[in-house]
């Protein structure tokens, strides 16, 4: 468990070195991934992937935008951000 934590740790040390154009070209590196790995998929598992794909994006998805949403809202009633 000890190497888990510190793996965790320098894998924070290094997304804080990250900038914005490193964490996209991630993001996209993941995603060709997954369309390789769809397309390559036989149609009768295609649906049952589907299915496990979509459960794990809004697994992900939904509390990045609840931490975001907030952020974004204040933002534009600072005027940070004009919409």
């Amino acid at each position: 468990m000890d190497n888990i934590k510190k793996f965790l740790n320098k894998s924070e040390d290094i997304a804080h070195d990250m900038e914005w154009k490193d964490f996209l070209l991630l993001k996209v590196c993941l995603i060709s991934l997954g369309v390789m790995v769809g397309l390559n998929l036989p149609k009768q598992k295609k649906d049952k992937f589907f299915g496990f794909a979509a459960g794990v994006f809004f697994m992900t998805y939904i509390p990045l935008i609840v931490k975001f949403f907030p952020k974004f809202i204040n933002a534009i009633k600072t005027k940070d951000i004009i919409l």
